[in-house]
């Protein structure tokens, strides 16, 4: 179970650098930041793992992340979604083996008031463990990927389906 969350984490990096393209960087939405409203359930991650900005876990092990790269203003905005689904299970079978399989993969290019964003989802099963894990790269100031690990395998999706739908707001940086 470790080395599956290890691996969720090193995941999350991927889809942070997989978002990174070249975009114009004078773009209005480079002026927002973003604030999160997380679901009951979570708490602030006493010890966040590397590379992680923030983090928060619920007491069966799911978790949020944030992690915030400095950028051109750039994201996987036109990456077209089988070519993410594609680096995804490539990612995944590399490291963790034959045994992890990937389905119900979804990814659709949206924005977060008014800033550029992507939205993926998908399930990963492995050595029997299911894992679902929602995912939201957008441009502002900064990328930003927030990843919604439920390690339940489905009890927390109608709290990440809000928090990714309504629980990010852009905020002007000041």
């Amino acid at each position: 179970m470790k080395r599956i969350l290890a691996f969720v984490t090193a995941a999350v990096l991927c889809c942070s650098l997989a978002a990174c393209g070249g975009e114009d960087s004078s773009a209005a939405y480079l002026g927002y930041t973003f604030e999160i409203t997380v679901p009951e359930g979570f708490t602030k991650g006493e010890e966040i793992p590397e590379g992680i900005e923030q983090y928060w876990q619920a007491a069966d092990g799911s978790n949020i992340t944030v992690v915030t790269m400095e950028d051109d203003g750039s994201l996987a905005s036109e990456i077209p979604g089988d070519q993410m689904q594609q680096v995804m299970e490539e990612s995944y079978v590399s490291q963790l083996g034959e045994d992890a399989k990937m389905s119900d993969f979804t990814f659709e290019h949206t924005e977060v008031d008014s800033c550029p964003a992507y939205r993926m989802s998908f399930v990963l099963t492995v050595s029997g463990v299911t894992i679902r894990q929602y995912s939201m790269g957008i441009n502002g100031d900064k990328a930003y990927t927030i990843t919604c690990t439920d390690m339940t395998g489905g009890d927390w999706t109608e709290a990440f389906e809000t928090m990714l739908e309504s629980g990010i707001k852009a905020v002007p940086v000041s």
